[in-house]
């Protein structure tokens, strides 16, 4: 019995990774003319039927607090920022997904095929950089345990995202909630499973029963568009102190600049 409660815990413990930063420290010491810093929350609440829940009030609150930790990091490390911080809700979202979208002011939008991802932008920026947000976050990867050489390069049009500077720091708040069903689902299967293991069966176990989120931050080459440094933090709370705690500690590895 003992046996099968460290395993059921083990299975439905909240567990947190942080990746390694990699990156140029040459290059980021070299920046000149300051960061411009652009945040996207894109947290989903999953349903097990319909369409998945998008809030703005929740992911506005994400990328708000995001971003003021990064402004607040940068200026710690002796960086200056340029521009207003730009704060979107939704960039990385597939615009052929439909979400049940909750406005600002707390209600569900009835039609919600008559907006597309990002919902949000703040403040408004014109509308040929506002098209280029999808594409910014979505050519936005890594491969884990990579060297800063095999970073992503994006395109440089698209860091018009963001005023000035001679970088750009993108932050990505991502995450899910399940719903209560596959909550369910999930116990119940990893329940399945502990008792088969006592039996010597399989304990191959389906299904998601924790939230999952993961904090990035990208600090992008203005002129050609190459990650000059890439940090990330996977976890299992999507909370707006989460992810601010989570990208001010990312951006505290950053080398100090050459010339502050």
């Amino acid at each position: 019995m003992k046996r099968f409660f460290f395993v059921l815990c083990s299975i439905v413990l909240v567990m947190a990774a942080c990746a390694t930063a990699t990156g140029n420290v040459t290059g980021v010491q070299d920046i000149t003319g300051g960061i411009g810093i652009v945040v996207d929350a894109s947290v989903v609440n999953k349903n097990t039927i319909g369409r998945d829940d998008f809030s703005m009030p929740d992911n506005r609150a994400i990328a708000t607090l995001a971003g003021s930790a990064a402004a607040d990091a940068l200026a710690r490390k002796g960086y200056t920022t340029a521009g207003p911080v730009v704060t979107i809700a939704g960039a990385r979202l597939d615009a052929k997904d439909k979400y049940a979208v909750t406005d600002m002011e707390g209600k569900k939008i009835e039609a919600p095929e008559a907006i597309q991802p990002p919902f949000m932008v703040e403040p408004a920026i014109p509308d040929t950089a506002r098209a280029n947000i999808g594409p910014l976050f979505k050519s936005l990867y890594t491969t884990p345990g990579s060297v800063s050489k095999q970073l992503s390069t994006v395109n440089p049009a698209h860091l018009d995202v963001a005023e000035g500077g001679g970088a750009i720091l993108a932050v990505i708040c991502a995450g899910r909630i399940p719903s209560g069903g596959s909550r369910a689902a999930a116990i119940g299967t990893a329940f399945v499973a502990v008792i088969a293991a006592t039996a010597g069966a399989s304990t191959d176990v389906k299904g998601e029963v924790r939230t999952q989120s993961t904090a990035e931050i990208y600090l992008i080459d203005r002129r050609n568009g190459a990650t000059l440094w890439h940090d990330a933090v996977e976890a299992h709370d999507v909370s707006p102190a989460f992810f601010a705690d989570a990208v001010g500690k990312m951006l505290e590895k950053l080398p100090p600049p050459r010339n502050p």
